[in-house]
């Protein structure tokens, strides 16, 4: 398996990325009670294998509880990711801690908001940016981004902060 860098960190992660969003796919659900075991054999087949970064979503909750079930035993030694679409910091807040509680975990090492309409820092009034600042000083997130897909997105977010 080949490691890169993340970002600008030198945190290696693996090149390629376990994305858990599928977790909850119809093919898993069709073996009824047994989906989390067969969750969690996918992702320990994908940890052996050498996969150290595995990302997931709020929005999919389901998803997200069965990451943290197959994590037992092995959360120290990979890179987890989760993101949330939150407007506001008290959902930022809820979210947060759901994501927590569902990934079985008391830090994530990258938290996203998912396709924002604009960059939060430390100039917006939503206060989403010192949120996240003071949740990476306390240690509940060790990172923080953006994810997005939406090309305008990402010009509107370099407007607003020239």
């Amino acid at each position: 398996m080949d490691f890169i860098a993340l970002g600008k960190t030198n945190i290696l992660v693996s090149r390629t990325a376990f994305g858990a969003m599928s977790l909850d796919c119809k093919e898993i659900q069709a073996f009824g009670d047994e989906a989390e075991e067969k969750a969690c054999a996918i992702v320990h087949q994908a940890y052996v294998g050498g996969i150290n970064f595995f990302d997931t979503s709020h929005t999919k909750i389901e998803c997200e509880k069965r990451l943290g079930y197959a994590l037992h035993g092995i959360r120290q030694n990979v890179f987890l990711a989760t993101k949330s679409q939150s407007q506001s910091v008290h959902e930022l807040r809820n979210d947060l801690q759901e994501s927590l509680t569902n990934l079985d975990t008391d830090y994530i090492d990258l938290f996203q908001l998912e396709n924002p309409e604009i960059l939060p820092s430390d100039k917006t009034m939503d206060g989403l940016y010192n949120e996240l600042k003071t949740m990476q000083q306390k240690g509940v997130i060790r990172h923080f981004g953006i994810a997005t897909e939406n090309l305008s997105c990402k010009i509107n977010c370099r407007k607003r902060l020239i």
